[in-house]
């Protein structure tokens, strides 16, 4: 076995130690899936730019009432170093109202983090408190899925 398999074994059984724990942590968890609807980039200098997106989605959960659908905004900035900060916001709306939550993504992470903003109706009393994480999992440039969980009330 190479030292790259080796590495990679290791990496999968830390992964199977440490998500569970991770997991019993978030008393949410959910889905999202977003597609863009427009972008626009700005070139600063070369290798150094900003791009604007908007697109439109859904949050799904089966243990919190974070199920909606709305838009997402943001903002992408890589640096001549190579290193992209990504960070936005989400409005969605539910059954009984609505919820936004201000998210990032940084340079090299898996995970992003994201807190609730605003909210309307049972969101209402969340706003400031519910927090948590999000990880994109599959997406094709245009669409995108992933998984979020985190400390709802």
């Amino acid at each position: 076995m190479s030292r790259i398999e080796k590495l990679v074994c290791l990496g999968l059984v830390a992964g199977c130690v440490i998500a569970p724990t991770v997991a019993l942590a978030d008393n949410c968890t959910g889905h999202w899936s977003n597609t863009t609807v427009s972008t626009e980039t700005l070139e600063i200098e070369k290798n150094y730019t900003l791009t604007f997106f908007h697109a439109r989605g859904n949050s799904t959960s089966e243990n919190s009432f974070h199920t909606g659908v709305g838009m997402c905004g943001g903002y992408a900035l890589t640096t001549p170093d190579g290193k992209t900060y990504l960070a936005g916001i989400c409005t969605r709306q539910g059954k009984e109202g609505g919820w936004s939550d201000a998210w990032s993504l940084q340079p090299g992470a898996e995970r992003g983090e994201w807190h609730q903003v605003a909210g309307t109706g049972p969101y209402a009393k969340t706003v400031g408190i519910n927090k948590g994480w999000w990880e994109g999992t599959l997406g094709n440039g245009k669409t995108d899925m992933g998984n979020w969980g985190g400390d709802c009330k």
